[in-house]
C-alpha cells in the first residue's frame, strides 16, 4: 500500500496552520532539551567574602581577623592575601580547603604607624574569579 505523498503533505500543511501558533508557543516554551521552561544554567563557580567593617590592634599587640568565605559551586582551595597593611604590622597568607572561614592573627610591632588604614583581603581559587573585601585597622599608640 502506497502513501499518498501529496495529499499527506497537504492535510499537514492545513494541520500545521491550524497548530501553528500551538507548536510556535510550545517550542517558544521549552529549552533545547524539548523539557518545558528555559534551558537551566548552573551557577557561575566563585566566592565572596565577608569581612568586618573596622579591626582595631594595639602597638606591640594582636588580634584576630575573622573572614567569612561563600562558595558558589566551587569547593577547591581558597587562597587569601592581604595589602594595605601600616608598616610594622604583619598578617600571614593562608590556604583553605574546606572551610568557610579564615582566620588570620594580625601582629603590630611595638614601632607599627599608628592611625587607620584600609586593608583589601583578597581570595582567588583554581578557575574562579578573583574576590576581595576592604577594612579599616586602626592601629593605637601604647
Amino acid at each position: 500500500m502506497g502513501v499518498n505523498v501529496k495529499s499527506w503533505s497537504m492535510r499537514s500543511a492545513q494541520w500545521a496552520r491550524r497548530l501553528g501558533v500551538v507548536a510556535l508557543a510550545s517550542v517558544a516554551a521549552c529549552g533545547s532539551d524539548g523539557v518545558a521552561g528555559p534551558d537551566p544554567t548552573p551557577p557561575t563557580p566563585g566566592v565572596a567574602l565577608t569581612v568586618p567593617t573596622a579591626l582595631g590592634v594595639i602597638q606591640g599587640g594582636t588580634t584576630i581577623l575573622t573572614v567569612g568565605i561563600a562558595r558558589t559551586s566551587y569547593v577547591g582551595v581558597v587562597f587569601m592575601t592581604l595589602s594595605g597593611l601600616p608598616a610594622g604590622v604583619t598578617g600571614p597568607s593562608v590556604t583553605s580547603t574546606s572551610t568557610n572561614q579564615f582566620q588570620v592573627t594580625l601582629v603590630a610591632t611595638p614601632t607599627a604607624t599608628t592611625g587607620a588604614a584600609t586593608v583589601t583581603v583578597h581570595a582567588s581559587g583554581i578557575d574562579i574569579p578573583n574576590a576581595q573585601g576592604t577594612f579599616v585597622l586602626n592601629v593605637a599608640p601604647r
